[in-house]
């Protein structure tokens, strides 16, 4: 069994090995994004290449899914999302969640957290947003801002969104180095 997670470099080829050369190898396609519409809404392709673009994508993502033997989508979001564009995966099709549910996520307007912090303009924001557990050790993002903020002249913000069991230990450091300009939002923030 091969495990892939991009259409043209990874998928594709293992497609083509399977038929081509080792039938009985079999194929699951993990889709982590909305790939064909990132690709053409961040502004990178323009004009009438965008549309063209658009119509290869959905030939190439219409065709793998075709030949694959499974399908993981990481939300099912995604899978209506692929659903609504007209792509319909294989039957062999799961959902397993590790992603951000592209239906239930809005992104916040532009400014909207300079806004709750009440920071300006000028104000400089470090974010983090995943699991804050004590497998990441994340204490070195504390150091470092600790350090920025005691070198620089510049306004500095620390952003953690996310929640786990060394969130206490954090925040206590925060409060111990007496540190300001750190804020944390637990596992999801709503702004």
């Amino acid at each position: 069994m091969i495990h892939c997670l991009y259409p043209s470099s990874s998928t594709l080829a293992c497609v083509l090995y399977k038929w081509l050369i080792s039938p009985r190898t079999r194929v699951v396609y993990d889709i982590r994004s909305p790939w064909i519409d990132m690709s053409t809404k961040r502004g990178e392709i323009q004009g009438w290449m965008k549309s063209s673009f658009r119509i290869a994508a959905l030939i190439l993502e219409e065709t793998i899914l075709s030949l694959v033997d499974g399908v993981v989508f990481i939300t099912d979001g995604l899978e209506k999302h692929y659903r609504s564009i007209g792509i319909i995966p294989p039957i062999n099709c799961t959902i397993s969640p590790s992603g951000v549910d592209v239906v239930a996520f809005h992104p916040a307007p532009r400014g909207a957290i300079r806004k709750r912090l009440n920071l300006g303009k000028d104000a400089k924001i470090i974010g983090y947003v995943g699991g804050v557990a004590k497998t990441r050790q994340l204490s070195f993002l504390i150091d470092g801002f600790e350090k920025l903020v005691e070198t620089s002249d510049e306004s500095w913000n620390l952003v953690f969104i996310g929640d786990g069991d060394d969130l206490d230990f954090l925040k206590s450091e925060v409060i111990k180095r007496s540190l300001d300009g750190v804020h944390f939002f637990g596992q999801s923030a709503t702004w």
